[in-house]
């Protein structure tokens, strides 16, 4: 198990204690842990109408390609150079 700390904005600590209050989750840590697991479940999925982006990632997903994060994009579009 690894234990990680970190630090929220205002907005996103709301968010947090909202979501307790609200009775959704009981800690801090397990409402992160959801939006991880939330996060997962929509790994790298096509959201764009892009059918050559689409094909990418659908290609990533298989395993065929590997991801392209080698610097910071501001344009889907320079993940497929």
């Amino acid at each position: 198990m690894t234990i990680v700390n970190i630090r929220l904005t205002g907005e996103l600590e709301n968010f947090v204690e909202k979501f307790i209050k609200s009775g959704y989750a009981t800690s801090k840590t397990e409402v992160i842990r959801m939006g991880l697991i939330k996060l997962k479940e929509q790994e790298f999925e096509d959201v764009s109408d892009d059918p050559e982006l689409g094909q990418y990632l659908k290609k990533v997903k298989e395993g065929k390609a590997k991801p392209k994060f080698l610097k910071p994009v501001s344009n889907a579009r320079d993940l497929l150079k």
